[in-house]
């Protein structure tokens, strides 16, 4: 169930520490770390991202604002699209928490400028922020995506999706979604 709900630790109650085999506990715990996180990686395995979509998406209270919709939007390109890496650029966060919530398979890379932001990201599930100059994007993301070329993550002919929450001087926020065809 931890795995299903995303946790990322598990911890031990207020009871299970304070009996007699509080010890025991910490010890299996510690020695089985190992078994543990294989049992993770095995069950993340099986869990069906697409379908945990469409069910958060059917029970999700409608309408939804622009953000979440452009962010569940994103997540859907990235599903029928097989991406690997979906690249959130953001200011603040929010959509890409909104990415967090609706589970994409692929990772997500979010991109700002902010160390309070990319902080904020990191608590979330298969978000990974990095901190860099968005002054000039284009090159930015063109030299994120051969890094990722170098290092294996991406090959040619897969596609990515490149999602923007990035505030705009006459809309307030402009969020858009953009498929890279990786070459």
């Amino acid at each position: 169930m931890a795995v299903i709900k995303s946790f990322d630790s598990l911890m031990f109650t207020k009871e299970t520490l304070s009996n007699k085999y509080s010890l025991e506990a910490i010890r299996a715990m510690r020695k089985d770390s190992s078994d543990i996180e294989n049992i993770c990686c095995m069950a993340e395995a099986k869990f069906n991202y697409s379908a945990h979509y469409v069910e958060l998406v059917t029970k999700t209270k409608k309408p939804f604002d622009s953000l979440e919709a452009s962010s569940s939007s994103a997540v859907s390109t990235a599903f029928n699209m097989n991406s690997p890496v979906m690249i959130a650029l953001t200011e603040r966060g929010r959509g890409t928490r909104y990415l967090a919530k609706y589970k994409p398979y692929a990772t997500v890379l979010a991109l700002t400028r902010y160390p309070k932001v990319a902080a904020q990201c990191g608590i979330y599930r298969s978000i990974f922020p990095l901190i860099c100059n968005l002054d000039n994007l284009e090159a930015a993301i063109k030299d994120l995506i051969e890094e990722m070329k170098e290092m294996k993550i991406l090959t040619v002919g897969q596609n990515i999706v490149l999602y923007s929450g990035i505030m705009d001087e006459l809309t307030g926020t402009e969020n858009s979604i953009k498929a890279i065809l990786i070459q």
